[in-house]
């Protein structure tokens, strides 16, 4: 059966992007010309000061341009993009990062899952590392009943057998993730509380709890340049804020009988990957996470 013709909004958020943003839109250029469906495209800038969102005005001067006017960080540059489309009656709204490079078959599978099944809201494609392209970076989510640990499906490995099957997941990551009108307005978008990650999971646990259904759909396939908006992978900046949402996240989705044992499972969690970042050979990452959750701590 032929899929109807949809509109759908892209919502790139751009913050000092100049590094990035060019493969970004150009790769979205050839998505957007290969689908079927009727596409908008929104780049939301985070108050640049790189000049970024000027050279996208120069050099795409099809995609409009929303200055936030100052960092709202990613959910409220987010929000802000997602609330423009739907003030504009669109069907989808797809939001990205600006540190991604999409497959020109990127946008219609998204679409074409979301369309076959209802309570159906909300998907991610299957997504690889900028520049280990072989392995994945995210093949699904996982998230754990008791204690909310989460988990990249497939990452590190290439992508075979049950990784290249549609399925449901039980959280997005705010990477690259499409939901329906319907959806958006329902949960109201990404909490803008959380200050930097932690949106997305808890979006997610938000929007099953509602009965909407998630979806991987690994037909759909984009690059990440993973860390590159949080300074990279193994600073201690970006595993401060991971920490400090994680405990954002327990305090609002765990029982708080159960929260003393959810910390014990985080902590063991993060000592599994410093040994598994010693084995790769990121001597640093150890330290960083110490440091970041000593921290943390004390500013709690």
């Amino acid at each position: 059966m032929a899929l109807d013709r949809q509109k759908v909004g892209l919502v790139v958020l751009n913050w000092n992007g100049t590094s990035v943003l060019p493969h970004c839109l150009e790769s979205l250029e050839g998505a957007s010309n290969a689908s079927i469906h009727e596409i908008g495209k929104l780049l939301v800038d985070n108050a640049s000061s790189d000049g970024s969102d000027h050279w996208a005005e120069r050099e795409f001067p099809d995609w409009e341009i929303l200055r936030t006017g100052s960092n709202l960080r990613y959910a409220g540059g987010m929000n802000t993009g997602i609330r423009a489309w739907l003030d504009r009656g669109m069907d989808y709204i797809l939001v990205l990062n600006n540190d991604i490079r999409v497959d020109a078959n990127f946008i219609d599978p998204l679409v074409a899952d979301l369309e076959s099944g209802t309570p159906r809201g909300a998907a991610c494609p299957r997504i690889h590392y900028m520049d280990e392209p072989r392995l994945l970076w995210y093949g699904g989510g996982q998230v754990s009943r008791n204690f909310r640990i989460t988990r990249h499906r497939g990452i590190r490995r290439p992508a075979l057998g049950k990784l290249r099957q549609s399925g449901a997941t039980e959280y997005l990551t705010g990477c690259a993730l499409i939901g329906k009108a319907a959806f958006w307005r329902e949960t109201l978008g990404f909490d803008e509380s959380f200050e930097f990650y932690g949106e997305d999971v808890d979006l997610s646990l938000r929007a099953r709890k509602a009965g909407w259904a998630l979806r991987y759909v690994p037909d759909s396939l984009i690059y990440h340049r993973v860390g590159f908006s949080s300074g990279g992978g193994s600073s201690e900046g970006k595993l401060r804020s991971q920490w400090k949402a994680t405990r954002q996240l327990l305090a609002r989705h765990v029982s708080p009988a159960m929260r003393p044992l959810a910390y014990l499972a985080w902590s063991a969690h993060i000592g599994l990957r410093a040994s598994a970042a010693i084995i790769r050979g990121e001597k640093n990452l150890p330290a960083s996470m110490a440091t970041a959750m000593r921290k943390e701590g004390k500013s709690s």
